[in-house]
């Protein structure tokens, strides 16, 4: 079942160190970011597929294309208008900075 399934899954990051949040189920609030992620690129990927999907392949293919304009090309309000991956440079250049000053 789906307890079962959980289990081995959070058995397999703890055996991994990965580090698992896990949160109450049907409460979106608790993962606002994720799910608003997730709505923009479901909207994003059927509003600009190219031609309907032919197969799996053809669904990942596009989706990877839409994904990587999320992340590479698309700004984001709460970014402050940088797209993610920009966000992710700067974040770990001021790091790096404050490191080496501090």
């Amino acid at each position: 079942g789906g307890s079962e399934f959980r289990g081995k899954f959070e058995q397999a990051c703890a055996s991994l160190n990965i580090l698992l949040f896990v949160i109450p189920p049907r409460q979106p609030k608790h993962n606002g970011g994720v799910e608003r992620a997730n709505r923009t690129i479901k909207e994003e990927f059927y509003q600009q597929a190219e031609t309907p999907p032919k197969n799996i392949t053809d669904i990942r293919r596009q989706l990877q294309k839409v994904v990587h304009k999320y992340n590479y090309f698309r700004p984001h309000n709460n970014l402050a208008g940088l797209t993610p991956i920009q966000y992710i440079q700067n974040f770990y250049l001021d790091n790096k900075k404050e490191s080496q000053y501090g």
